[in-house]
């Protein structure tokens, strides 16, 4: 018996015409809405910027949380609350919903789990309460849900100068956009810039870092549900590089050894609070009490 060798695969032939181009990536999740949401805002001509875990996604690693959180002007929530309605994201208005409360398992035994199962998780269940709510049901059985928060920017970032309509300066200390070239690319952590998508403004991650670090100044011991929120979000953050050479120099003393000194970080508080950056009725922390945290 005979056998006849097989003829030999070419790969590359050029009478089978150039490789099929690469597809982008498929974007992460929460990028899409956000994208749209921000096109509506931005065509509003309506300030903000997008905060919360979907952040982590551009500047350390995907977080796959449904909740995507835009900071809005306090005088404008209403305007831009309006032009998502107009743009067919009907406003919850429920008086169950868990959203309303800072702890969303509070209002599970009411029947108002509108949010979904999801950001009941222990880690996702403190959240700051929003101006306006929204959930954008992904099917129709309405039981896949993506939250769609907009937050007064004096509860979010009162620190952070006035906000402006348009695309940030390239050298601006705070914000950039989720476009941005200088993202990291998208291998073994974060996503990398959705180039694919209409750019949204973000801010930078040196910016990001310090609004968790002053909330977690203003809410240890005033509420300590939200200051676990920040804390977690923040040391998903944690880069010597970065605290040494990014953040404001103020913010330098509290990294040392490896990690964040919780003592010094109070220390930086109290300096905040004596010198009008921080609200001067906050509650009084006995700096000793947290020796060795």
């Amino acid at each position: 018996m005979s056998y006849q060798r097989r003829p030999r695969r070419v790969l590359n032939n050029p009478s089978m015409g150039p490789p099929p181009p690469k597809q982008p990536p498929t974007p992460p999740a929460g990028a899409v809405t956000a994208s749209k949401i921000a096109k509506i805002i931005d065509e509003a001509d309506i300030p903000y910027f997008l905060w919360g875990w979907l952040i982590l996604t551009l500047h350390v690693t995907e977080i796959k949380v449904p909740e995507i959180e835009f900071v809005i002007p306090d005088d404008k929530l209403e305007a831009a609350t309006n032009a998502l309605v107009a743009a067919g994201y009907p406003q919850c208005e429920s008086e169950t919903c868990v959203e309303l409360h800072i702890d969303r398992t509070a209002g599970t035994g009411e029947g108002g789990n509108e949010g979904g199962l999801e950001l009941l998780h222990s880690e996702y269940r403190f959240h700051p309460v929003a101006g306006a709510h929204f959930h954008h049901f992904q099917d129709e059985r309405k039981n896949v849900t993506e939250l769609i928060a907009l937050l007064p920017k004096n509860d979010i970032a009162p620190w952070l100068p006035e906000l402006k309509v348009g695309s940030p300066a390239q050298e601006d200390p705070d914000f950039m956009l989720s476009t941005d070239p200088s993202l990291p690319k998208s291998r073994g952590g974060a996503w990398g810039p959705w180039t694919e998508l209409h750019p949204v403004k973000i801010q930078n991650r040196a910016s990001y870092t310090e609004s968790f670090l002053w909330l977690s100044c203003r809410d240890i011991d005033r509420d300590n549900n939200l200051g676990m929120r920040w804390m977690a979000m923040w040391r998903r953050l944690l880069d010597v590089e970065m605290w040494v050479q990014m953040l404001r120099e103020k913010w330098h003393p509290i990294w040392g050894d490896g990690m964040v000194s919780i003592v010094e970080l109070l220390k930086v508080r109290e300096k905040m609070i004596k010198d009008g950056e921080l609200p001067k009725d906050l509650p009084k922390v006995v700096v000793e009490d947290y020796a060795g945290r």
